[in-house]
């Protein structure tokens, strides 16, 4: 719903941010960049794309429109669109820096945690990618759970998703604070 070629008439849009070529891809995020804006009236700092459909150039694209903050991964996942496939799944649940010469992005991923699954060999992470089922079946038989959670109101409640912020914290943030 944002020029170049956005179609208003749409009730409703499935396209992903991967799908698009680089130019369009840049232009959009550049007019919902100023937009922003205006509207706002300073620029915004962080993004995650629509359904986590980013694609390989946009932590580039928002670097150099002044962004801080991306939080457009899903770690463990494979999505799949009408055109489009993105692999997540070896991608790590703790925040990193992504460089572009001279200026940096925090890659924050979706704050999704599975103790059991985050502690396995990375061999058994890449099995489970190919074969879910086998794998989810050992992890079940070991006491394993093999099922995310995700630090959202609407998936979890108050106190697990307390459970879920100490995990992450004590997990992730006591390697490197974070401050931009």
């Amino acid at each position: 719903f944002i020029e170049p070629n956005a179609n208003f008439e749409a009730e409703r849009t499935k396209n992903i941010q991967a799908d698009l070529p680089l130019a369009i891809e840049k232009e959009k995020l550049k007019n919902l960049t100023y937009l922003f804006y205006e509207k706002i009236g300073y620029m915004p700092k962080s993004f995650r794309s629509g359904r986590y459909g980013s694609s390989k150039h946009t932590t580039k694209i928002l670097t150099d429109l002044g962004y801080l903050v991306d939080s457009s991964i899903v770690p463990y996942t494979t999505k799949y669109y009408d055109n489009f496939f993105i692999d997540s799944w070896e991608r790590t649940t703790s925040p990193y820096f992504e460089h572009f010469g001279n200026k940096k992005i925090l890659q924050v991923p979706l704050t999704l945690i599975n103790p059991d699954f985050e502690d396995l060999p990375k061999v058994l992470k890449k099995e489970a990618k190919k074969n879910k089922g086998k794998v989810k079946s050992l992890l079940k038989k070991m006491g394993k759970d093999f099922n995310a959670r995700q630090l959202r109101p609407y998936r979890e409640s108050a106190e697990k998703m307390i459970n879920i912020a100490e995990h992450v914290i004590n997990t992730h943030f006591k390697k490197e604070p974070f401050i931009l």
